[in-house]
């Protein structure tokens, strides 16, 4: 929420994709994206996603060792994308899935380095501008501690603005799932 929408009720609402990742970014890069209008034209063309539960380990391992459950249509918490993949198969010409989250989902990549590569690109979210009516320390206390708005750098060539660039999220690894049972 920038500085002065507070008392404006508008969250949620669909977020442009251009307002936290660069389209231009993932053109030049040869990623394909689609917007959410994407998804209601598939269920006006009665297209249903297949649901994928996600479930604690242990709970999924329970459901798999059931004499009937032959395919399930679930993956695991902590999983690597090769396992996904694997658990998955049995959906490979399903249109869409859905999945209520992505929240522990992977913990590693089985091979991270091109996908980091991609996300190091693809992620890079824009810079984020703020002008202030008053000082932006003051004025934006309520959302940022003032050491974060010290560290940010200023705006260019404005007086109480303030620029923010979000960091890119946290590299995957291919060991990262190690420690699961």
């Amino acid at each position: 929420m920038y500085p002065g929408a507070q008392d404006g009720n508008f969250v949620p609402f669909p977020c442009p994709m251009d307002h936290i990742l660069s389209p231009a970014a993932w053109a030049k890069a040869g990623v394909g994206h689609r917007d959410a209008a994407f998804l209601d034209t598939l269920a006006e063309r009665g297209v249903r996603p297949v649901e994928v539960l996600l479930l604690p380990r242990a709970q999924h391992r329970a459901l798999l060792a059931r004499p009937r459950v032959a395919l399930l249509d679930a993956l695991p918490l902590g999983t690597s994308d090769g396992e996904a993949a694997k658990l998955l198969a049995h959906l490979r010409a399903a249109p869409l899935l859905r999945l209520q989250h992505a929240r522990g989902l992977l913990c590693a990549l089985d091979a991270p380095q091109p996908f980091n590569d991609l996300a190091a690109t693809l992620l890079r979210a824009p810079a984020w501008c703020s002008r202030c009516s008053q000082p932006c320390e003051e004025q934006l206390a309520p959302w940022l501690p003032a050491e974060r708005v010290r560290a940010a750098r200023p705006a260019p060539a404005e007086q109480h603005a303030v620029c923010f660039q979000p960091p890119l999220p946290a590299p995957l690894r291919s060991d990262g799932c190690a420690g699961r049972s």
